[in-house]
């Protein structure tokens, strides 16, 4: 039986998985967030995601294109490997044109630049929901 489809704005993903090396802006993320309703798990490693992919089950993960032990962009080849289709929202501070997030291009993800609004934020998981 299918079921029936909701509004886009009730169709964004609930269960988060924040990959962020900067511990102010993954707090103050995550509880804006939480405030939002979502469920974030918070990691501030990226050799951490695949595991955390496998037990946490999120609906998207937002990371962070430069973290302290692997390149965000080696993540995201791991986890595109493996979860082809799990929505990823970059976050970075190099230009969208320039440095890694220039590679991301073309491969279904959304690239958010630092420093952002909650408002952007929210669009962009909005706009992943709907791809």
């Amino acid at each position: 039986m299918a079921s029936a489809k909701r509004p886009n704005a009730e169709r964004r993903p609930r269960r988060l998985l924040f990959v962020e090396d900067d511990d102010l802006v993954a707090a103050g993320v995550t509880s804006l967030l939480e405030m939002e309703g979502f469920t974030v798990q918070t990691l501030g490693q990226g050799l951490a995601v695949v595991d955390a992919i496998k037990t946490f089950e999120p609906d998207a993960v937002i990371l962070d294109v430069t973290l302290p032990d692997i390149s965000g962009v080696e993540v995201f080849r791991s986890v595109r490997r493996r979860w082809p289709d799990l929505p990823v929202l970059f976050s970075t501070g190099y230009g969208t044109d320039s440095g890694p997030a220039a590679e991301l291009k073309g491969n279904a993800v959304e690239i958010l630049q630092k420093p952002y609004e909650i408002a952007d934020l929210l669009s962009a998981l909005r706009r992943l929901a709907g791809s």
